[in-house]
């Protein structure tokens, strides 16, 4: 009878754990347009990113007003310190939708200095989104051998936080929930 008490109890803190792990706060945090890179008449993707850090298919969105800025490709260095890369922010020079030079803010800057700290891959591609003239957010394009992983961060609190990554994909938009 002990044995089947014990197996039972077993049992039961093994589904209470499996409950536990699965109900992990899966909040919706924002919308995403995204577009293949290596396509040009690819299809839109519309995607829901969620807190855990994991993106689902959704249904097309009315973005929310997002302005780009692209860094220059030299504006990183890449160097291998030891068994690690280590990213060095050389410059800062940004450009706007339409290739014009602008100056960066101190947010944007900032936004830079993160990167280059929090990083440890070869940066192929940095841009800064600003949506609603509020909330920053980084896309950034690393440079690893066998795919092109692209992440979109958060910028808050001096640190850029990890939303979801994707495969070769541009960002076209982002829409608040």
């Amino acid at each position: 009878m002990k044995r089947f008490f014990a197996a039972l109890l077993s049992f039961a803190l093994c589904l209470a754990l499996l409950f536990f792990v699965r109900n992990e706060s899966d909040e919706p945090i924002l919308h995403v347009a995204l577009k293949s890179a290596s396509e040009q008449d690819a299809a839109y993707v519309y995607e829901t990113v969620y807190a855990s850090g994991k993106s689902r298919a959704c249904d097309a969105f009315t973005p929310d007003a997002c302005v780009f800025y692209t860094a220059d490709y030299a504006d990183f260095d890449t160097s291998a310190l030891r068994s690690h890369r280590v990213n060095t922010l050389v410059a800062t020079t940004l450009y706007d939708s339409v290739g014009n030079v602008v100056d960066p803010n101190e947010t944007m800057i900032a936004m830079m200095h993160a990167a280059a700290d929090q990083i440890d891959h070869a940066i192929f591609d940095f841009q800064i989104i600003v949506v609603n003239g509020q909330r920053y957010f980084a896309f950034v394009k690393l440079n690893v051998n066998w795919w092109d992983p692209c992440t979109l961060y958060e910028y808050d609190g001096g640190e850029l936080r990890e939303l979801a990554q994707w495969d070769n994909m541009r960002l076209l938009s982002i829409g608040f929930i």
